[in-house]
């Protein structure tokens, strides 16, 4: 697992965002969870919004399971990456484009992350392309924030394509060089609504493509 200097520009990034939104909007970040809880949640919902800070996860999961059903092993930032809090999607601004970073809000978004990160790594399989696992995407366009398994990088991918353009040489390094961005929170419209709302709210291009949602 990672070492403390490495999760410290998770830890970092996530008390900055926090404190960007209480600087320009004088409170918390909010998000849409609508009859749904977590323990990131503070204060009361107000028709289905509600103020969140980052919680750490006690004890810290890991991707480990599907690492071993799926035969491989994983850059070792994915298992912090998405094992170390409870929060929702994060947006961020960076000289790439705007975009969100995926997390996972409570338990059931975990398991619920844990199943379509095997559907991704079965269909680079399908598709003879190099493995990699999701962590984000931009708002323009069908882009991806993506992992290689092999090394740990980060690129742009297009879903069924091969990733196309290195962003940062590991995770740790990506927090390094986005910047926390401040935006209004909305609730997804009901007919853009998937299964499971929490994890691809705002990732519906990719999973449409991926998952036939």
């Amino acid at each position: 697992m990672a070492g403390e200097l490495t999760t410290e520009s998770m830890d970092n990034w996530l008390n900055a965002y926090v404190e960007r939104y209480k600087d320009s909007l004088d409170e918390l970040p909010q998000f849409y969870f609508g009859a749904e809880s977590s323990p990131c949640q503070k204060g009361q919902a107000r028709d289905g919004f509600v103020g969140w800070k980052p919680v750490l996860r006690e004890p810290q999961d890991d991707l480990n399971a599907i690492e071993q059903a799926l035969e491989t092993q994983f850059a070792a930032d994915m298992h912090w990456y998405y094992g170390r809090y409870f929060c929702p999607p994060v947006k961020f601004s960076s000289e790439f484009g705007e975009g969100e970073l995926l997390q996972c809000y409570n338990q059931e978004d975990f398991d619920f992350l844990q199943k379509n990160l095997v559907g991704h790594v079965l269909m680079k399989r399908k598709l003879k392309q190099q493995e990699t696992l999701f962590i984000g995407v931009l708002d323009d366009g069908d882009w991806m924030i993506t992992v290689k398994s092999d090394d740990g990088s980060v690129w742009l991918e297009q879903p069924g394509q091969e990733p196309e353009k290195q962003i940062a040489t590991s995770i740790a390094e990506l927090f390094e060089t986005i910047r926390p961005r401040v935006a209004p929170a909305s609730a997804p419209e009901i007919d853009d609504m998937p299964e499971h709302q929490g994890l691809f709210a705002r990732f519906k291009r990719m999973a449409r493509s991926l998952f036939g949602r």
